[in-house]
C-alpha cells in the first residue's frame, strides 16, 4: 500500500508556536511503499498541507539502497489534481544508488498555502522498496 502523512507531531508543533510567538520548523512526510516489490514509476498519492510554510529542504530515505527520480507537484485544492506543470523544481529529486539524498532546490515554488495540494510522482527508479520523502518546512 501507500502510505502519506503530515506526521502526529505537527499539532504539538502548533501550539509551541502559539505559545513562544516564534515560527516552527516542521516536516512534512510522505512514504511512497512498494508492498515489498521494488518501486515503481507513476503518480504514487497526494497529500493536503493544512498550513502555510516555506520548504527549506528536501529529504529523501530509500530501503534498502537504491535509485529514485521524483517530482512533487502542488496545486490549490481548488484546481486539484495537480500535473507536472506544477512541479516545484526545475528538476526531479534523486537519489543515486544510495539510502539517502538531500538538498535545498525549489527553483519553482517554495511556498505552500494552507490547504494546498502535494502529489508525488516517480519519474524512474530502481531496487529500493520504500521512500521516505521529507520536506522541511518553517510555518508562516
Amino acid at each position: 500500500g501507500i502510505q502519506g502523512t503530515t506526521g502526529a507531531s505537527t499539532q504539538g508543533i502548533q501550539g509551541i508556536q502559539g505559545i513562544t510567538g516564534q515560527l516552527a520548523t516542521v516536516s512534512i512526510n510522505y512514504v511512497i511503499d512498494g508492498g515489498g516489490s521494488a518501486i515503481t514509476v507513476g503518480q504514487k498519492g497526494c497529500i493536503e498541507v493544512p498550513f502555510g510554510c516555506t520548504l527549506n529542504q528536501w529529504t529523501i530515505l530509500l530501503e534498502p539502497s537504491g535509485s529514485i527520480s521524483l517530482q512533487i507537484w502542488k496545486d490549490t485544492y481548488a484546481n486539484y489534481p495537480p500535473t507536472v506543470a506544477d512541479d516545484i523544481n526545475a528538476s526531479p529529486y534523486a537519489v543515486t544508488t544510495a539510502t539517502k539524498n538531500q538538498g535545498t532546490l525549489f527553483t519553482v515554488s517554495s511556498t505552500v498555502t494552507a490547504g494546498d495540494i502535494l502529489c508525488y510522482n516517480v519519474v524512474s527508479a530502481a531496487t529500493s522498496t520504500r521512500a521516505t520523502v521529507a520536506l522541511r518546512a518553517t510555518k508562516t
